[in-house]
């Protein structure tokens, strides 16, 4: 889960991952907490007011979290796969949860509904919720709740709201870190749900301005680099489709990608041998990448880098949505090591993902220290610095 609240590489769009991030992390709650969350949580009143009164008060043990499981499998049914079973006293609570979409089949709540009756027949009370978007979680209620209520009568049947999670999450956030992190994460995934434009006044207006500001600035500023790469000749823009010049993060479904954070500019060396029949060059690209990702750095920062592969040839031009091929290894891999201002990261094979990437070795400048009359300098000359680094391990520890 913290992995996701600081944009690591996951599978984000993954229900195992969400399941496993959010509920995961419930089990190691105080058992008094987890009670009141869940509770609190649970929809339509009736299921919520049932399961308060007979969830036990106390769990009898500190580490009641053992009796949380996570995809359990029944021989009885090999088919169905319930997403978290918690067994405690006379309680057996099954949960499904849906991130991106709704039921798996016709069939799945019917079968987890089932599954109830069948496992756990000890259990004087039996709970089947579904944990969703709330508009997901409404829907798929509304479609099931008559059908399970006339074949499993002893089955509670309810459902949790995300959104709702992550309100009751933010009340005990302030006394509890777990929650904290729970209602994070459910706010990076935009379940915090619409609060209203309260808290916008003319502040906000002035930091639009200022981002405007910034792009205005870093649009002339890349324009700067491709006249001096022009001049000097040494350096060619790396094959774009026609229409594109930089790439950037483009995905429209994250707001946080609706305020550009990073651009990417992609040169080659004119002195590499081109392939036959392509603009691409037997040689590493020259990539300088803008950032303002404020998680990342304490002001806005240039990082200057050679990114080496195992080969270019007969990889197709350079699109805006390609930013991502450049941007990850550099801030999620593991292995980058970094001293001071400069950084390096090797691949022990060549990285498919990434156009077959093997290395990268780099350095980072603030922005403010690029002016009009030294970006030559700043970048291009750094450029030729990165070229001729044979062994950038030792090139990295080496002082200035």
């Amino acid at each position: 889960m913290i992995a996701e609240i600081h944009n690591k590489i996951v599978d984000r769009n993954s229900e195992d991952q969400m399941t496993g991030d959010i509920f995961g992390a419930l089990r190691y709650l105080p058992y008094e907490v987890f009670r009141t969350l869940i509770v609190d949580c649970v929809m339509p009143v009736e299921t919520r007011e049932s399961l308060s009164k007979h969830l036990p008060l106390d769990a009898g043990t500190a580490e009641w979290g053992r009796c949380v499981e996570f995809w359990p499998r029944y021989k009885t049914d090999s088919i169905t796969e319930p997403d978290i079973v918690i067994s405690l006293g006379n309680v057996a609570v099954m949960i499904e949860a849906k991130y991106g979409s709704g039921e798996s089949g016709e069939t799945q709540l019917m079968r987890q509904a089932d599954l109830l009756i069948s496992q756990f027949s000890d259990a004087k009370l039996k709970f089947l919720l579904i944990a969703a978007p709330a508009s997901t979680a409404e829907k798929m209620f509304d479609k099931r709740k008559e059908e399970i209520r006339s074949s499993f009568s002893k089955v509670k049947f309810g459902y949790i709201k995300w959104e709702r999670l992550f309100d009751v999450a933010t009340k005990l956030a302030e006394s509890n870190l777990i929650c904290a992190d729970i209602a994070e994460l459910l706010k990076t995934k935009s379940y915090s749900g619409f609060r209203g434009f309260g808290m916008m006044n003319t502040e906000t207006m002035g930091a639009f301005k200022k981002v405007y500001e910034a792009h205005e600035a870093v649009e002339s500023f890349m324009r700067k680099c491709l006249e001096c790469a022009e001049q000097n000749g040494e350096f060619v823009v790396a094959p774009m489709s026609k229409g594109y010049w930089f790439l950037r993060w483009n995905e429209e479904k994250d707001y946080r990608t609706w305020a550009y954070r990073s651009f990417i500019l992609a040169f080659q060396c004119s002195k590499d041998r081109r392939y036959p029949k392509s603009e691409w060059r037997n040689g590493p690209l020259y990539v300088l990448e803008i950032s303002f990702d404020f998680s990342v750095y304490p002001e806005p920062t240039a990082c200057i880098m050679r990114y080496d592969y195992e080969s270019m040839a007969g990889k197709k031009t350079l699109s805006v949505g390609d930013h991502w091929k450049f941007h990850e290894p550099l801030y999620y891999s593991k292995d980058l090591e970094q001293i001071g201002w400069k950084f390096w990261f090797v691949s022990d094979e060549p990285l498919d993902r990434y156009f077959g990437l093997k290395q990268i070795v780099g350095c980072e400048i603030p922005l403010s220290e690029i002016t009009e009359d030294n970006v030559n300098e700043m970048v291009f000359e750094r450029f030729v610095e990165l070229r001729n680094v044979t062994e950038p391990s030792k090139w990295v520890k080496k002082k200035p």
